[in-house]
Formats: C-alpha cells, sequence, structure tokens
C-alpha cells in the first residue's frame, strides 16, 4: 500500500530525521538554557534587592523624591564641581 505525503528518505543524503542523540542534544541544551535563564533572572532580583536594601534607610530619611529630584543633594568636590543625583540628574 502507497502512502500519501510520504518520501522515502535517501540514506546518503543530509536531510535526515532528527536521531535520538539529536533529541538527546537539543534537550540537554534547553534544559541548560533554562537553568541560565533561571541564575541570571535570580542575579538581577538579588541586585534589585541588595541597591533597595542598601537605599531604604536613606529614602526612609529623605522621602522617595529623593530618586525624582532635579537637583537632589549636591556636595562640592575638589575640583569645586557640583555633583548631583537622582533619576533625573543625567537627564539634559
Amino acid at each position: 500500500m502507497i502512502k500519501p505525503f510520504v518520501v522515502p528518505v535517501n540514506p546518503d543524503s543530509a536531510c535526515q530525521p532528527p536521531s535520538a542523540k539529536d533529541f538527546l542534544v537539543d534537550r540537554t541544551f534547553r534544559g541548560l538554557a533554562r537553568i541560565g535563564v533561571v541564575l541570571i533572572l535570580a542575579l538581577v532580583a538579588a541586585l534589585v534587592f541588595e541597591v533597595g536594601r542598601k537605599a531604604l534607610p536613606g529614602m526612609e530619611k529623605h522621602g522617595f523624591d529623593v530618586l525624582l529630584a532635579v537637583s537632589g543633594m549636591s556636595t562640592k568636590a575638589s575640583t569645586g564641581s557640583c555633583q548631583r543625583f537622582g533619576a533625573r540628574s543625567i537627564a539634559p
């Protein structure tokens, strides 16, 4: 019986269906990629937590307006220039 839409595979052809080894390599790569994604997300979460934990006393003392302040706190450096802090201090 002839099956429609089935093309016989030539063993010398470069186009072959994936073997069991190909599936194993693919699953291993996907697993390692997922582990990498989880580790990167955990690292980003840890960094945000640490920065937030260290900034919390200053935000409690000065309020959350420090993050959006135009000039923020300023200090004179040894060169006499004024250093600005806050998210808007880097905006032109």
